[in-house]
Order: C-alpha cells, then sequence, then structure tokens
C-alpha cells in the first residue's frame, strides 16, 4: 500500500464550506488530494489530545470522521500513555498502552508501539 502522511496544518474538507485539521492523516488514494488539502476521506486520522481538545477528539471529531469515511481513528493521549483506537471498517474499538504493540488493521502485517517512538 502506497500512503502518505500529512501533518498538521492540513486541511480536510468535510463539505464545501467546512473543513477539519487533523493532527496527522494517512492517506493512500491519492485522488482525494487537491491544492487546497484532501477531499475525501483519509484512511487513517491521528488526533493527539490534550485536557483542552478532549472533547472534540473523543466526541466530535470522532463522530466527524466516521460519517465521512474515515477506516482508521486513533487518539493519543500522552497524559495517560494510552492510545484508542476505533476500526470504523471492522466495527471495533480497543484501547492500548503506550507500552503495548497496536497493529495498523488498514496495514496488512505494520504495527506499532509507542513507547518505542515516543
Amino acid at each position: 500500500m502506497d500512503c502518505e502522511v500529512f501533518p498538521a496544518p492540513f486541511r480536510l474538507f468535510v463539505d464545501d464550506k467546512d473543513c477539519l485539521f487533523p493532527d496527522l492523516s494517512i492517506i493512500c488514494d491519492k485522488n482525494i488530494l487537491s491544492d487546497r488539502g484532501c477531499e475525501g476521506a483519509p484512511d487513517w486520522v491521528i488526533e493527539v489530545t490534550s485536557p483542552s481538545t478532549q472533547n472534540n477528539d473523543y466526541m466530535t471529531k470522532l463522530f466527524r470522521y466516521r460519517s465521512i469515511g474515515v477506516r482508521l481513528y486513533w487518539v493519543i493521549n500522552s497524559g495517560k500513555q494510552t492510545v484508542n483506537v476505533w476500526d470504523f471498517e471492522h466495527g471495533e474499538y480497543t484501547q492500548y498502552c503506550f507500552s503495548e504493540s497496536v497493529s495498523v488493521s488498514i496495514c496488512n502485517g505494520f504495527a506499532m508501539c509507542l513507547d518505542d517512538i515516543l
């Protein structure tokens, strides 16, 4: 799978008027990219939450990403050292600790441990 990572600030257009700014967008279908940003659903979105953004990341953005067709959504909470993984494609939710290996469902055989990255 040939995917590309787009860090913030990167615009994800929900419709003609509304856009979101994910912390990280992983896009495998280059056809949804334009000069404006992303004009469709990224395959994988990662948000790094903080106390001031938790409601937005865990509620508002969760609903919006699922409704536009994002396949995989992660919320990384460094304060709690957890990764919340919503696999919308398979209807699954799992919470992991930073020390655990987290498989990336959209990339067969790929997994990562946040302790190794951070």
